[in-house]
């Protein structure tokens, strides 16, 4: 026989076992074109050319990674679940002649086919979607599309390299399973484990303790940095809860209704419950990575999306003047502000608002009451400080406070009340412990240790909490410009160039559009990443399902058979199908949506670290995603379980 022959049957061996080879081949191009699409945007012009280009390239390359490393893991997962199909066949192979090192040489070939099939044709779509990937990429960034046409060979190379590799170590797998097995137990490897599961006390009761305590972090932490921490120990517990949960916990429901006659012996119920039961082992995991992909898909995409679409609202919370203009040198205060009136007159700017005032901000110590402490021990944690006058706070706020030098008004990120507050070597009476404050977001928001806010009576006061803070005795209080004007974005850029051109030293400036920018980039990087791995999951999910209901329609069809055969009319088997079938696939997207409810505050605390908008935006972002995965999840439910029922049916 020559190689010619072993080839002709690798092709007709891939035309007989279509229905398990297309999807194979389809997703395999699926995911060599979303990796070549990810890495040639990570080096193209777009990202090297834009605003905040160095965090965008670090969120695109991470992405590259992610959707690189579980691309393979979805290309070996699926080959598993092929060659473990045809073992069967590989064993008839072996008795009718066949030796394992011809065996081997079919299955290069079927790999050598199903390799250069999805490499040419995925890196082939991936060069063609690149540019329309680019210009989606241009409008979620807010940017101006590049022109021509971008080709990286670069990126094409590594696809094959990594790709060709991935392809070379199913076909090993495949082989040395072939190797190793003798023929019988070919013929005989999908008949194993059919031995009734028993609940495994000690996995249920570590699955429930996973999962109590992934929920109840997510539901009992409240500070946003802890929360970050902690996110992903939650995950992990959450991810080993649903595995153990889903092997144990559905085993035990399952003998529970067996041993229930009434619900049992019914004629529909019968066949439905035996089935699983005897393949939950299997089912199991099946289900719970159905189930975790699903969240973290959800997760991905609803995350992602509340960030990109909130940055605007989220911008204008955090910052919501045009333009902010710091003065770090008092120095410059006897001519600053008629300098600074005079370049928006020349500028034609009129401002909507103008908001100049004196404040001073400190890293400090803190042991209960008192500020300023040099020592840092296990009671001690570094702090923030700052403040300004009644005078300020009175004219901001629209309120009346009067002040004596030893009394202030006090305010605590982390809700603190005090009667009385020593800083360094003065003590200060507590007039009024209040609740908000001008300038609150800016200058104490998103401090976990603890922000604190010092309004004084005037600034002799101001230079006297300065020097007890400062080590040195420097008078440090800073000046803030807050300015917003109907300028447009040339006018803006123009009057900052101008004060620049004044030459004042400690004198910096953030503009409301330069952080837009920088955010969309940030935020907008991440939204098309998150929707890119939101994909890569969504279709993974799908393949599992698919394979799975194929796999389950082939064990099943000689069980209905006989059923028919014992009296079950194709109606009851029809029902016992779906039954079977229903419980399979939307048990991991009830557990999954549950997850996603029980994990929403810790993911909210999680983006208010970011200076997400609030959490409308998020639980809007939620429901969507939510309710269109849904939407797919039925269409593919109706698909695979229309396959199942002809595989079972002999169709």
């Amino acid at each position: 026989m020559n190689k010619f022959f072993y080839l002709k049957l690798a092709f007709l061996n891939i035309k007989s076992n279509r229905k398990i080879y297309v999807p194979y081949i389809l997703s395999s191009i699926f995911v060599i074109m979303m990796f070549y699409i990810m890495s040639s945007i990570t080096s193209s012009p777009i990202t090297k050319n834009s605003v905040g280009s160095n965090e965008l390239v670090v969120m695109l390359r991470y992405g590259e990674i992610i959707v690189g490393l579980f691309s393979i893991i979805l290309i070996i997962y699926v080959n598993n679940f092929i060659s473990k199909k045809r073992y069967k066949e590989f064993g008839l192979y072996n008795i009718l002649g066949l030796d394992k090192k011809h065996i081997g040489l079919i299955l290069f070939f079927e790999t050598l086919i199903v390799a250069l099939i999805a490499l040419i044709t995925g890196n082939i779509l991936g060069v063609l979607f690149s540019k329309i990937s680019e210009l989606i990429l241009s409008i979620i960034l807010v940017i101006s599309p590049q022109p021509g046409f971008y080709i990286s060979y670069t990126s094409l190379i590594v696809s094959v390299v990594i790709f060709s590799v991935s392809f070379f170590l199913t076909f090993m797998m495949s082989l040395r399973k072939i190797h190793l097995a003798k023929p019988i137990e070919l013929l005989n490897v999908n008949n194993m484990g059919e031995k009734e599961p028993k609940v495994k006390k000690v996995k249920l009761v570590i699955g429930l303790l996973s999962l109590i305590s992934g929920y109840a972090m997510a539901v009992l932490i409240d500070d946003p940095t802890i929360a970050f921490v902690m996110f992903f120990v939650a995950v992990i517990l959450v991810i080993i809860g649903t595995y153990f949960l889903f092997e144990t916990g559905t085993i035990f429901i399952l003998k529970m209704m067996k041993k229930n006659k009434k619900i049992y012996y019914d004629k529909n119920n019968f066949t439905m419950i035996s089935g699983m039961l005897f393949r939950m082992k299997q089912n199991a995991a099946g289900l719970a990575t159905i189930c975790i992909l699903s969240t973290c898909m959800l997760v991905a995409i609803s995350t992602t999306v509340a960030l990109y679409v909130g940055t605007k609202q989220g911008v204008n919370e955090t910052n919501p003047h045009d333009v902010i203009i710091n003065n770090y040198q008092p120095e410059n205060n006897d001519y600053y502000d008629e300098a600074i009136a005079k370049v928006l007159k020349d500028n034609a700017i009129n401002p909507t608002s103008y908001i100049d005032y004196d404040f001073f901000e400190f890293w400090a110590t803190k042991h209960e009451n008192k500020f300023g402490e040099t020592t840092v021990d296990t009671e001690n944690e570094i702090i923030r400080i700052c403040g300004y006058t009644i005078d300020t706070y009175n004219q901001q706020m629209k309120t009346n406070y009067t002040l004596e030098d030893n009394e202030i008004l006090f305010l605590s990120n982390l809700n603190e009340q005090y009667e009385n507050v020593i800083v360094g070597d003065s003590t200060y009476v507590v007039k009024e412990n209040i609740t908000t404050a001008f300038d609150y977001d800016r200058l104490l928001r998103g401090y976990s240790n603890g922000a604190y806010l010092i309004v004084v009576s005037d600034e002799i006061q101001m230079l006297n909490v300065c020097n007890q803070l400062n080590e040195l005795g420097i008078e440090e209080i800073e000046n803030k410009i807050y300015l917003n004007t109907d300028a447009s974005e040339i006018q803006i850029n123009q009057l900052v160039s101008d004060i620049r051109d004044l030459k004042y030293d400690g004198v910096y400036f953030n503009l409301k559009i330069d952080e837009l920018r920088s955010r969309y980039s940030l935020y907008g990087s991440m939204f098309f990443v998150g929707i890119f791995v939101g994909i890569l999951f969504l279709m993974a999910t799908v393949l599992i399902i698919y394979y799975k209901q194929v796999q389950e329609g082939y064990d099943d069809a000689q069980r209905f058979i006989i059923m028919q055969k014992v009296g079950m009319s194709k109606n009851e088997v029809k029902n016992t199908i779906n039954k079977q079938v229903l419980m399979v696939f939307f048990l991991p997207i009830i557990v999954a949506i549950v997850h996603i409810l029980f994990s929403y505050k810790m993911i909210y605390l999680i983006l208010t670290m970011l200076n997400a908008a609030g959490d409308q935006v998020f639980m809007i972002s939620i429901g969507v995603s939510i309710s269109l995965f849904i939407v797919i999840y039925s269409i593919v439910y109706y698909v695979t379980s229309k396959i199942y029922y002809d595989i079972v049916s002999f169709k």
